[in-house]
């Protein structure tokens, strides 16, 4: 079980369903054995498969509550009117708290909003990108790819040689993530079909890949942000790096901030960027996320337990893995039992039962034992950018050797202040 402050004792539940992530075919995310938990969770609750919120109700005494929720089964198309006191949106896309007319973020805020290093001087709609993995294998014999003109102009010069698609392999970043998930999703296939594509049939190196087939492609993109709620507080990077102390504390940032871009190169040769590079930035962690930034500030009976929890783009770049939002879950599973037993609101229980909440957390529920690689010791930063063959320039800044004319260009594209310049950086280009 993982012990990592004075108030918690949390992940128990999470790490029932945890498993490392990888690029991957679906059997090895174990989804046996993730239905099996829902199965067995049936006990407890009511599960409902391939349902999509599309409509909410509030109180017409009172607009700041949620009666009920409507969702259409997206196999059936049959409507389902679901009734109760208190609500969690853990949809990602915020699409409760939207339906129901609270406040949200969407994009980079600029810096001046929260006095944050990381946050580019004005605002904008960019987010972090949607990511479509997938991994090839070699066959014994060729294996043919149909030779189609997808309409990208591919050659040599922009090509990429690459036999899986990792977390860089991005796209959307410059749509909505609500509104244009298919629309991603599918440029993002486009763009993994069109290089295949030119590599099977047209690159002059095109008997290197003669025999390597596509074994498995996600057909659900990995989506990293969208809409975020605005609760009684706004999480931001300087309260995570200067590890402000809140009341609230619950659950643990335990990754880096981690800011995606879309890779300068990318977005130069092409229409719309479809690869990423990322920006790490640790921070001595980890972290506690206020409990005031898992409920809506303008909804009396909302919780938030997803990517939609209330913080800044730069520090949602720490709380958005699931390690970390799962436990959110965890923490607004407990509120809620505290909201039944004394009649109150999500509010409440941080100005009323907060004591309640931290035994709760400290009690926790016993999990098996965990570990998150993410890391966000000490105060390194650096870059991820993966060249056109594949191979990754981590750590390229600030390291001792010289960076290459084009890592200095793509750096500053960027347009980070970081925390330790490099000496090649410090002078204007």
């Amino acid at each position: 079980m993982i012990l990592w402050h004075r108030f918690a004792i949390l992940c128990g539940i999470e790490n029932e369903i945890k498993l490392d992530g990888r690029v991957s075919p679906e059997c090895l995310y174990e989804d046996a054995r993730k239905a099996n938990f829902l199965h067995r969770s049936r006990r407890f609750c009511d599960v409902f498969f391939r349902e999509h919120v599309f409509a909410v109700e509030t109180d017409p005494a009172d607009r700041r509550r949620i009666i009920a929720v409507l969702s259409r089964n997206t196999h059936t198309g049959a409507v389902t009117r679901h009734r109760a006191t208190l609500f969690a949106d853990a949809t990602g896309d915020a699409t409760v708290a939207r339906l129901a007319g609270c406040e949200t973020m969407y994009g980079r805020e600029p810096r001046g909003r929260f006095n944050e290093s990381c946050a580019p001087e004005t605002a904008s709609r960019q987010v972090m990108g949607h990511s479509m993995q997938w991994t090839s294998r070699i066959a014994p014999a060729a294996v043919p790819f149909p030779d189609i003109d997808w309409g990208f102009a591919l050659g040599e010069s922009n090509v990429y040689h690459i036999t899986e698609g990792g977390w860089e392999q991005e796209a959307g970043q410059y749509r909505d993530m609500a509104d244009d998930t298919e629309a991603i999703r599918d440029y993002g296939l486009y763009a993994v079909f069109s290089n295949w594509s030119y590599l099977k049939n047209r690159s002059p190196r095109r008997a290197e890949w003669a025999k390597r087939e596509i074994t498995w492609i996600s057909p659900i993109g990995g989506k990293r942000e969208s809409y975020r709620v605005v609760g009684d507080y706004v999480l931001t990077q300087n309260d995570i790096e200067n590890h402000v102390e809140h009341p609230d504390l619950t659950a643990p940032v335990t990754w880096n901030i981690d800011l995606h871009f879309p890779d300068p190169d990318n977005e130069a040769k092409f229409r719309e960027p479809f690869r990423s590079c990322a920006y790490h930035r640790h921070y001595n962690g980890p972290y506690a996320i206020p409990y005031r930034c898992l409920y809506a500030r303008d909804c009396d009976n909302l919780f938030l337990a997803g990517r939609d929890i209330s913080c800044s783009h730069v520090a949602f770049a720490a709380t958005r893995v699931m390690g970390t939002l799962g436990v959110c879950g965890e923490v607004t599973g407990m509120a809620a039992a505290i909201c039944r037993k004394h009649g109150c609101t999500p509010r409440a229980v941080y100005s009323r039962h907060l004591g309640e909440l931290k035994s709760m957390m400290e009690r926790g529920v016993p999990p098996p034992v965990f570990y998150h690689p993410g890391g966000c010791n000490g105060e390194k930063e650096y870059y991820h950018f993966k060249s056109d063959d594949a191979h990754e320039r981590p750590s390229i800044h600030p390291v001792k050797k010289p960076l290459t004319e084009n890592d200095v260009r793509r750096i500053r594209a960027l347009g980070i202040v970081h925390r330790h310049e490099h000496p090649q950086l410090v002078s204007p280009p």
